[in-house]
């Protein structure tokens, strides 16, 4: 796949690393972005420069898409989600899997 931007999510794939099965994009790989804000420092026991304050995380966060090199897939049938590189990746034909086991080459595909 080369166009990083666009995920074909209807699609399914075959992977490295996991030979002989279909495989469908669950999203981007994620990370955890924490909340934080602005605090005014108390002179007194602030370090750092306490013109503009520090920043405090908050304990809260959320998670996002972290746009890049890797996907979440799930092998067809299945519900456990796995990284894998967006680069090897290649997308089948409706013909290339069975729709119900997920495997490549089934005779009832």
């Amino acid at each position: 796949m080369s166009e990083v931007q666009e995920l074909d999510l209807s699609a399914r794939y075959k992977a490295d690393g996991f030979s002989g099965v279909a495989l469908r994009i669950a999203g981007w790989e994620q990370k955890w972005e924490p909340s934080s804000y602005l605090e005014d420092c108390n002179p007194d026991e602030c370090d750092e420069d306490c013109d503009l304050g520090h920043w405090v995380e908050d304990g809260e966060g959320e998670w996002v898409d972290d746009i890049g090199g890797r996907v979440r897939v799930v092998m067809i049938g299945d519900d456990a989600e796995h990284l894998v590189d967006l680069e090897g990746l290649t997308e089948l034909d409706e013909e290339g899997y069975c729709c119900s086991c997920g495997q490549i080459g089934c005779q009832w595909g």
